[in-house]
């Protein structure tokens, strides 16, 4: 079993974190009060329904696929897609791990862009897949159209991308997935893309589409409540297909793992999409706020550190110029402050950049306490 430097890294004892890739995570009265705001007759109402409805829910086995009135509510997220285009999982880590099981055997080939979540290159290698990765243009993050066309072999299965991509937050644009798509069909070869930080969008050159919008039928997407909707607790994602034997070795798949979803957390999901983009646009404030922080500390310490803005998301992978490199950088920075940062070594991607998190409402006191640590020891 590969094993998964990130997740064990943040097992290292540590009171705060610059890296976190999720929001601050809505308390239950919280995500009420967004859906329902005490400001008119029909929204009390609306609460006193709920609290009815969750009084007698059953606490029943769920639809393997996922009930059809929530499936219904995600597919609204995409332009082109019906309720039987959508799987859903417990989180989108199970999303990942079913997709990937039901696309690839140990003959296959796989290629994948860099830096990535490791979930999407470390299954793949324990399930024997040959691996090719593409490595971006530094700091501004594309890949290369021509470096995947002359990745591909004969036994190329699949594609894998991240958009926003954790930890850079690069975005894709509509020009890039619409030469990737003509690339993979003239092989038939599967594209998945993970999506879970999609909604969240600061560069308008980019592409607001899902890889589900485009004129393929072996595209997969990947999301979940996570990240952009700052909801980890509610253990829900889902897999978006036009493939159905796809879906169906993912139903298969589902049956011996974690058989269905949590009835309460399908409810709350359900309510959360309702009011997705109320809870986008709180959480896309926050980060904004706190990019901007950023952009006047790196622009203060410009000699160490050389920072492009992520297109979407809530994390930024920052390149770090200091002679002991990044992953010392973080160890010392760790054991004085006790405040952890995600190193590049982490990822496979040299020891050059940092991962920053910027969707946590104590992100400036945190940043202030890097300020500070920066001009005690560098300047």
């Amino acid at each position: 079993m590969t094993d998964n430097l990130v997740e064990d890294y943040l097992e290292k004892e540590h009171e705060n974190s610059l890296s976190s890739s999720r929001l601050d995570p809505l308390e239950v009265g919280e995500l009420i009060e967004i859906c329902f705001p005490l400001n008119s007759f029909k929204n009390i109402k609306n609460r006193f329904k709920l609290f009815k409805d969750l009084w007698s829910l059953k606490l029943d086995y769920n639809e393997i696929s996922g009930s059809i009135d929530l499936r219904q509510l995600i597919s609204q997220q995409y332009d082109s897609i019906s309720p039987e285009n959508i799987f859903v999982t417990a989180g989108p880590q199970e999303a990942i791990s079913i997709s990937l099981d039901s696309i690839l055997s140990s003959e296959d080939h796989v290629i994948y862009q860099e830096p990535i979540y490791g979930s999407l290159y470390e299954i793949p290698t324990d399930i024997g897949c040959k691996l090719s990765k593409i490595s971006p243009k530094e700091n501004q993050w594309d890949i290369e159209l021509e470096d995947i066309t002359e990745s591909i072999e004969d036994n190329t299965k699949l594609i894998i991308l991240n958009s926003p991509n954790n930890p850079t937050g690069h975005v894709h644009t509509e020009e890039f997935y619409e030469k990737l798509i003509e690339i993979a069909k003239k092989k038939g070869i599967y594209i998945l893309v993970d999506e879970v930080h999609r909604g969240l969008l600061y560069n308008d050159n980019k592409s607001t589409k899902s890889i589900m919008d485009y004129d393929y039928e072996k595209v997969i997407s990947i999301s979940g409540l996570s990240k952009t909707m700052a909801l980890p607790g509610i253990r829900i994602g889902w897999i978006a297909s036009k493939d159905d034997n796809f879906l169906k070795n993912c139903y298969a798949k589902k049956q011996i793992t974690s058989y269905s979803n949590s009835t309460l957390d399908s409810y709350f999901t359900e309510l959360a999409l309702e009011h997705r983009e109320t809870i986008l646009k709180k959480n896309k404030t926050i980060v904004q706020e706190n990019l901007e922080h950023f952009r006047i500390f790196a622009e203060k310490y410009n000699q160490l550190f050389e920072y492009t803005p992520p297109d979407g998301g809530n994390v930024g992978f920052v390149k770090i110029n200091v002679e002991e490199g990044a992953e010392k950088f973080c160890e010392k920075f760790l054991d004085e402050t006790k405040i952890l940062i995600e190193h590049s070594k982490l990822y496979k991607f040299g020891n050059e950049h940092i991962r920053i998190g910027f969707g946590r409402k104590n992100f400036p006191a945190l940043l202030q306490k890097l300020d500070k640590y920066i001009e005690k020891n560098y300047i």
